[in-house]
């Protein structure tokens, strides 16, 4: 007599196909209505990351951006400092014999 009642109640097999992938499994196990909550939860959580993406940032890396544009101003500076060095007048350096002479 009862023990009808639990037949009916008996969890159905859960299968997937030769081919199926573990997240094919845990779909399976979280649309089982009659395993206990705990055990689909359990299923949907570990299935979550690979059914919806996750947000992320991402940057935008064009030929002005920042870290370019700060290079090149920097090898710009640089340039014009190589440059104000090449263009100061080299001091004269008199020699011995200059000195002789002017005397």
């Amino acid at each position: 007599m009862f023990s009808d009642l639990f037949e009916d109640q008996k969890p159905q097999e859960i299968e997937i196909p030769t081919d199926g992938i573990s997240l094919d499994l845990l779909k399976a196990v979280y649309r089982n209505n009659q395993l206990p909550l705990t055990t689909r939860m359990r299923a949907a959580i570990a299935a979550l990351p690979f059914e919806s993406p996750k947000l992320a940032v991402t940057a935008m890396v064009s030929e002005q951006d920042f870290a370019t544009l700060l290079d090149q101003r920097l090898k710009r500076m640089e340039a014009m400092k190589a440059d104000a060095i090449e263009a100061r007048p080299q001091p004269q350096v008199e020699s011995e014999a200059s000195n002789v002479k002017n005397c």
